[in-house]
């Protein structure tokens, strides 16, 4: 319902807001102070003169809204602007407690409007206003410290109103780009301010006056020895940044130093880069070189950085600046999300609320650049702010500051602060959504850890003993909260910069630069706080909930460990989150339809000793609707992975759509709620999430794809650690501590008849990965090769291992998984979930790792008969498994992650979130291989490896894409050809190809194993149904691999039926060479439905190269192939497929010759050699034999199958 408020502005949603009597109408165009309590604006506002306030009133949220949307409504307005004008919305909360306390805290934040202006139509010459509009997320206030906890969070709080106050623009017609805007601006403050650019001497009485003198650098006083330089932050100058040093002995003890050289120097911190800054630093020197100290506040340290790192950019005046020692205070190194172009308007509400809050700060022109950052808002100006751009942490300069070399080892000291504010502070920063403007540690403005981060190499960080760290987890006391603007109040910061400069050195506890600093409020702290009392869960008072029944609470204690062993089980601070059963039906009589299970459950969250449990709606209404779409979307992925033909791969944007609906169902708004306070409390540390479903078909969804539509990120690879857990009674097994080395135990069965697997290449990553720790004794790794369940069961229970890894297959029949190994006569024997428990099970194995196929899946009708989810509930700690089936190569770049980050003494639960991110990156293209694999694991924190330095591992390397020696062999040849064999079926080829480098010196063939886009090899239906790959599709997705790989092409074989389209005709599906355009340098080579002879090894080998032959003379020379005899002819279309054609003696006829040397006529004698490469073979029809054997195992169901483990 829209409703007319005055002066034109209209209220689109009206009947969600009780618009307030009292608000206040604001008449006049020109800029006017405000005088009505009603409107309260920030410093700096109206500063600009082209600012002025159109309407200020209050509203409050209906409490129907707010029931009905389970949040608080957007603001939707309206608002006239006439030609030249423009128009920014100011939007101040005021919230009290339940108890009708005063208007004690509010927030302030700005928005601009939408683009799209809709013009009203007028009869008159006059030009009309148009209408912009506004549309305004509100986001609920977290809770005041005082509120009682009766209600849980939401009861605690209540808005008293939200006062909006709309903001007229004039001069905004211009279109001036950004970065000029920003230049005039700074002139013009600074003059105000009766600043300048340039070179000040500095001295006690002048600096704590902030008017220091300006100095013209001169040799002869720089010479007497080394000077002292300053050099201030953003918004500031030196006089303003440092004059809190002129209190106290600060001077008294530097005068032995540095006598009277101690100098600053002032520049613009907007409109300039670092790189500017530093350059017209060098530049004012006289010609030698002068040793200096240096102080840097804030921004200050990226423009020292650039003198001290980049000073070859500086030319030949980068080389007059030598440092001495620099202490870097609050240096932005890891950049600021202030600094995010894409935060904008964020940005300038956030420093308003730092003025707001506190008005004794250094940001001398920061008023200003508020009031002028509003029109830039209703600009819309394009570009970027040079100066503040500098400091984003995704930007060139960070990027190259941070890349190695490091900077010297005894260039830097830090001071940093993890500020931890006080109850009316951290009310108001929650309000502005600090949690998710900062995802880390910080100091209102820049990330603490980014003060001692100065790198990306082995040396990535300040040496500890030189941290200086104010706040929750560092190592100096603060009398008061220390943030970014107050570090020079602190006695205890003089006293760490005189240590610092007098190479003294510090008496302080060392700051572990590697370990994450605790959040800002411990989880401890502030559960009596923030969070219902330990077991207490929020009471949904609008919405009636049947008390949690017997089941219920049994369940809970199973699924929240409480009061367990040290390390057996996770932390109070682990969020939980758990779907509970409360009906007593049995699965037959409650399901409806598979999946749709209707009736009674529940879902319960719990972090820190509080615990929200609201309803899980399953069926019905819009729970329903969500369900069956999330069924749907499963099955979609199980039959495209399965290599059900028709089947499509979701795309990017589906796969996003699912993750929310995912989302939405784990987090309703109550549970959103406690998991962004519990994310927030986390600080930089990521929250670990354990997933627990008394449902079976629950737990078999797909959790792991969940998308946060608000942050806009993947939970399980960029938000939390995404563990499961299982229901069972049986407690985590408690392994007490062994001496070393960690024993793990690889177990790699491949039993005849299953797909060939890349086990050996998977064996050398776990132990290459390993190798340091192996060689200083601390892991051993022991490899079970061709295991059968005896000799597996045999090493189990007499080796003591600590991780069992299985390279192998997995199936799941019968509503049960198991594991393939190999039986008496090598053929497959499974082993089933409940087999491998019994084997497995206590025997203080702490990680079992089973990449095989479907080894994570679980039944929808009964819990916990998958394999891993059965190990888990026998008592073992932790799981790795898949719950698809998964790519070989995917598989195997998992566990090389896993391992690595293992090794470095990561968590385990961090080290499958690590992992994930590497499948993401290592597979072009669209891929859903990173959420397939799936950690059990009763404490998610839980280590296996000794901690060693992190630069001491290395860094993980990529699967070889080729044996070295294979790469020395073709040193010689013009062409590097990668050949792929897809399914693993020629065991041979890599003598084969061998021999076919020896025949010639052009084309170096080698052989290549890499990870295709999914869906490359899923099989297309003709109008028969007769399933075959078409090679357009195929080479359209590989196009981009020989580039990848570093190769000049790429010959693929399969053992799948193959067909194309040719310039737009279809051409027969059964084709056995495709080759494309010159920019699309793959070839394809089908095998399907030939037999070689066994007792001629011959026929195989000049199959292979005939066809490599056709291939590589039609990619070259771009030439079609023809059915004119004779069938002799390299270039003959053999459409009957016959075998005799393919793998006998092959000549070029005379007019297909000449064509070749017309086009490629260097190329030629190479592939004439090639046809001779080997000797002609006589077929079986030649021999008259009717017994052949397949050379290549017969076609699988689909492509898809082919290429995943089994």
């Amino acid at each position: 319902m829209k409703k007319s408020i005055g002066n034109g502005v209209v209220w689109n949603n009206a009947e969600e807001w009780e618009f307030l009597p009292s608000s206040v109408t604001m008449r006049g165009r020109r800029a006017m102070p405000i005088t009505s309590p009603a409107a309260e604006l920030p410093p700096g506002v109206l500063e600009s003169g082209k600012v002025r306030v159109e309407k200020t009133f209050q509203a409050v949220p209906k409490p129907t809204a707010v029931r009905r949307s389970g949040g608080i409504p957007m603001l939707d307005l309206s608002v006239p602007v006439r030609p030249g004008e423009g128009s920014v919305l100011l939007v101040r909360r005021f919230v009290s407690d339940s108890r009708g306390g005063p208007q004690s805290r509010s927030t302030v934040t700005f928005h601009r409007p939408e683009e799209h202006i809709l013009t009203r139509r007028t009869g008159t010459r006059v030009a009309a206003p148009a209408l912009v509009r506004f549309r305004v997320p509100v986001r609920r206030s977290a809770p005041p410290s005082a509120a009682p906890q009766r209600r849980g969070i939401i009861g605690a709080i209540v808005h008293k109103a939200i006062e909006v106050t709309i903001l007229k623009i004039v001069d905004v017609a211009a279109d001036v780009p950004l970065p000029i805007l920003a230049e005039r601006w700074e002139k013009r403050s600074w003059e105000k301010e009766r600043l300048s650019e340039g070179w000040l001497r500095v001295d006690r009485e002048k600096l704590a006056a902030k008017k220091l003198d300006r100095w013209q650098p001169e040799k002869k006083t720089l010479v007497r020895g080394r000077s002292l330089l300053l050099l201030h932050g953003t918004f500031s100058n030196a006089g303003s940044a440092f004059h809190e040093l002129a209190k106290g002995d600060f001077f008294d003890r530097i005068k032995p130093l540095y006598g009277d050289r101690i100098f600053a120097f002032d520049h613009f911190s907007v409109s300039r880069t670092p790189e500017q800054n530093a350059r017209m630093l060098v530049e004012a020197l006289p010609d030698g070189v002068f040793e200096f100290d240096v102080i840097t506040h804030s921004r200050g340290g990226l423009v020292l950085r650039n003198l001290v790192e980049k000073s070859a950019a500086l030319g030949v005046a980068g080389q007059r600046f030598r440092l001495g020692h620099a202490v870097l205070v609050a240096s932005p190194n890891e950049g600021t999300p202030l600094a995010t172009p894409e935060r904008w308007e964020r940005t300038v509400g956030w420093i308003a609320n730092l003025l707001e809050m506190f008005p004794d700060n250094p940001f001398t022109t920061g008023a200003s650049w508020i009031g002028e950052a509003i029109v830039w808002l209703a600009r819309h100006a394009s570009g970027n702010l040079p100066g503040i751009n500098s400091m984003n942490a995704a930007g060139d300069l960070i990027s190259e500051l941070q890349a190695p070399p490091a900077p010297p080892g005894d260039a830097y000291s830090v001071l940093a602060a993890n500020f931890s504010p006080d109850d009316r502070v951290w009310m108001r920063l929650l309000d502005l959504g600090i949690d998710s403007f900062f995802a880390q540690p910080n100091d209102l403005v820049v990330p603490t850890a980014g003060g001692w981060h100065i790198d990306k190499g082995v040396n990535s960080y300040v040496p500890p003993e030189r941290i200086g760290c104010f706040g929750a987890g560092g190592n100096l006391a603060d009398s008061v909260p220390v943030h970014h603007l107050n570090f020079f109040q602190q006695p205890d910061s003089a006293a760490f910069i005189v240590d610092a400069l007098t190479r003294k050195p510090h008496p302080l506890r060392p700051i572990d630069p590697l370990r994450l600093l605790p959040g800002r409020r411990a989880a401890g702290a502030v559960a009596g706080r923030f969070l219902p009392r330990a077991g207490e869960a929020i009471d949904r008072r609008d919405e009636p909930m049947s008390a949690p029944s017997v089941e219920v609470a049994q369940a809970s204690r199973m699924v929240e460990p409480l009061g367990v062993a040290p390390g057996s089980l996770a932390p109070v601070d682990t969020f939980f989150l758990s779907v509970l059963e409360t009906s007593n039906e049995q699965p037959e009589a409650s399901e409806r339809k598979g999946d749709q299970v209707a009736r009674s459950a529940q879902l319960l969250a719990s972090y820190g000793g509080a615990s929200v449990l609201v309803p899980f709606h399953r069926s019905g209404g819009e729970a329903g609707q969500r369900f069956n779409k999330i069924i749907r979307m499963q099955e979609r992925l199980r039959n495209y992975i399965d290599g059900k033909p028709g089947t499509t791969l979701p795309k990017d944007a589906e796969l996003i759509d699912f993750g929310k609906l995912l989302f939405e169902t784990l987090f309703p708004s109550d549970v959103r709620r406690l998991y962004d306070v519990a994310r927030s409390l986390r600080g930089s540390e990521r929250l670990d999430l354990i997933f627990t479903s008394m449902i079976p078909w629950i737990a078999e969804k797909p959790w792991e794809f969940a998308y946060d539509p608000q942050r806009g990120a993947f939970l399980a690879t960029e938000e939390i650690h995404f563990v499961r857990n299982v229901l069972t009674p049986i407690p985590a097994e408690e392994i007490s501590e062994r001496d070393l080395p960690l024993r793990i135990l690889v177990v790699a069965p491949q039993p005849v008849g299953a797909a060939g697997l890349s086990t050996e290449e998977e064996i050398e990553l776990i132990s290459r990965d390993f190798k340091p720790l192996v060689e200083i004794g601390a892991v051993a790794v022991e490899v079970l090769p061709h295991a059968t369940p005896m000799s597996f069961h045999g090493y189990i229970s007499t080796g003591h291992f600590d991780v069992v890894h299985f390279i192998g297959h997995g199936e799941f029949l019968d509503d049960s998984g198991a594991l393939l190994f190999e039986g008496t006569r090598g053929t497959a024997q499974s082993l089933t979930a409940r087999t491998l428990r019994e084997i497995m099970c206590q025997r203080g194995i702490r990680l079992v790792f089973l990449n095989a196929c479907e080894s994570g899946r679980g039944s929808r009708r009964q819990l916990n008969t998958g394999a891993a989810a059965a190990l888990v509930a026998g008592g073992l700690p932790a799981a790795v498994a898949n719950q698809y089936k998964v790519l070989d190569q995917s598989a195997t770049s998992f566990a090389q992650f896993f391992y690595w980050a293992l090794a470095q003494g990561m968590s385990v639960a961090r080290a499958a979130r690590e992992a994930r991110i590497a499948l993401k990156y290592s597979i072009e293209g669209e891929t859903i291989d990173w959420a397939v694999p799936v950690l059990y694991a009763r404490n998610p924190r839980a280590n296996f490896c000794p901690r060693i330095h992190a630069g001491g591992m290395g860094r993980p390397v990529a699967p070889p894409i080729t044996a070295p020696s294979g790469r020395r062999a073709i040193a010689g040849h013009v062409y590097r050809i990668g050949v792929w064999d897809v399914a693993h079926d020629f065991a041979g080829l890599e003598i084969i190809l061998a021999r076919m480098n020896a025949a010639q010196q052009r084309f170096g063939f080698e052989l290549v194993t890499l990870s295709a886009p999914i869906g490359t090899w899923q099989l297309s239906q003709d109008v028969k149904h007769r399933a075959y790959l078409d090679a357009n599709k195929v080479v359209g997705r590989l196009r981009n691999k020989p580039n990848e790989l570093g190769i000049d092409a790429l010959i693929c074989i399969t053992n799948q039926p193959m067909g194309g389209r040719e310039k737009g005709r279809e051409v027969a599906k059964n084709l056995y060479a495709w080759w494309d355009d010159p920019k699309k340098p793959v070839m394809l080579i089908s095998m399907a439905g030939f037999k070689f002879p066994s007792e001629d090894e011959n026929v195989l080998e000049k199959a292979i190269a005939n066809t490599i032959a056709l291939c590589l003379a039609g990619q070259f020379a771009q030439i079609d192939s023809h059915s004119r005899l004779p069938r002799e002819c390299l270039l003959f279309r053999n459409e009957t497929r016959s075998l005799e054609v393919l793998a006998g003696q092959r000549n070029l006829e005379p007019k297909c010759r000449q064509q070749l040397k017309q086009k490629i006529p260097e190329d030629l004698p190479a592939i004439e050699a090639l046809l001779n490469a080997f000797p002609s073979a006589r077929t079986a029809t030649e021999k008259g034999r009717d017994r052949a054997r397949p050379a290549v195992r017969p076609p699988k169901k689909s492509s898809r199958t082919a290429e995943r483990r089994q």
